[in-house]
């Protein structure tokens, strides 16, 4: 006796759980590319290859809506099949271009999807291309950020019917994921614009006060400003980290502010200094120190301008600091 069993309710879930664990992976890798996206551009073309390679679909790109006109522009894409978008032209307004799945998800801000591009009159204007590359069925996902469709992710599959719930469902937590990282790099940004800003205004001020002590020192005018750029150029050819060349350009700007406390007659005195007349000038440092010290820079300017006299062998002033003390502020 032969006993005869269907197996095909048992392939269909395998191939389901199969499916499954693929858009798992595929979000997990996706999170993973979301924390360490620099630039939009990288994000883009990123999400395109995870999502291919999970083989929902045989070639997606991602299109951006663009200023002043109702174009769509292909910003990233993965697959074998790059050549399409530099074949086709795909728009959002009402004429044939923008009623397709591009077109209406971006109109709608909803999913779009073509079960099959053959027949659907929709699809008519890239039939064409989309057939020459075995592109049976189709699916647009909206992104929105902040309320706003600002373009979709577009997948093309070989087999009719490819995007159902599941695969929407997907593609539409991908797309969320796509507007999460082009927020933060946003953000990122605009936190990087900003700290330039503030980090420029610092650097004017400073210059500034610096120039307010060099007008009590006329002959050493732009003293500072020379040596700020020389310090600077020695920080980078030693190849210390950009904190610390900051550092040291903005403490050298600064570094003979203390000179305002001195008297004028004395910094530009045309003979030479007594011990006492000397030993007022090497109070300087010390006087900047006072000035800066409670000011809340990002780095320790305060104790550099104090210390910018001093010498490793300990002959420098005003606290006659020697390699050792040095060394234990590395440690």
């Amino acid at each position: 006796m032969t006993i005869f069993s269907d197996v095909t309710d048992i392939k269909k879930n395998e191939e389901q759980i199969s499916r499954l664990l693929k858009f798992q992976n595929a979000v997990r890798t996706i999170n993973q590319v979301l924390l360490k996206a620099s630039n939009e551009k990288s994000l883009f073309k990123k999400i395109c290859d995870i999502v291919v390679k999970s083989n929902i679909a045989k070639f997606a790109w991602i299109g951006l809506i663009q200023e002043g006109n109702f174009d769509v522009k292909p910003v990233a894409s993965a697959g074998p099949y790059e050549d399409y978008i530099a074949n086709i032209k795909v728009k959002w307004d009402d004429s044939p271009l923008g009623k397709g799945p591009i077109g209406t998800a971006i109109k709608t801000g909803k999913p779009f999807v073509i079960d099959n591009t053959e027949l659907d009159k929709r699809f008519l204007p890239w039939r064409e291309q989309a057939l020459k590359r075995n592109f049976k069925s189709a699916v647009a996902i909206p992104l929105k950020y902040r309320g706003t469709v600002i373009g979709t992710i577009n997948l093309y599959s070989d087999k009719e019917k490819a995007f159902g719930k599941k695969e929407i469902g997907f593609l539409k937590e991908v797309a969320g994921d796509i507007v999460v990282g082009v927020n933060s790099i946003n953000m990122e940004q605009t936190i990087i614009q900003k700290n330039k800003q503030v980090e420029k205004a610092l650097k004017d001020i400073l210059t500034v006060m610096a120039k307010m002590g060099e007008a009590n020192d006329p002959y050493t005018a732009g003293h500072q400003k020379r040596v700020a750029q020389l310090a600077t150029a020695i920080a980078k050819k030693m190849k210390l980290s950009s904190d610390k060349i900051k550092a040291v350009e903005f403490a050298s700007i600064i570094h003979d502010i203390g000179k305002i406390g001195i008297p004028g007659d004395l910094l530009v005195k045309p003979a030479r200094l007594t011990e006492p007349e000397f030993a007022l000038i090497k109070e300087h440092p010390k006087i900047g120190y006072e000035i800066l010290k409670d000011v809340d820079f990002p780095w320790d300017i305060a104790n550099i301008v104090q210390q910018h006299h001093e010498r490793l062998d300990g002959s420098g002033y005003p606290q006659g600091l020697k390699e050792k003390y040095y060394l234990k502020q590395e440690l």
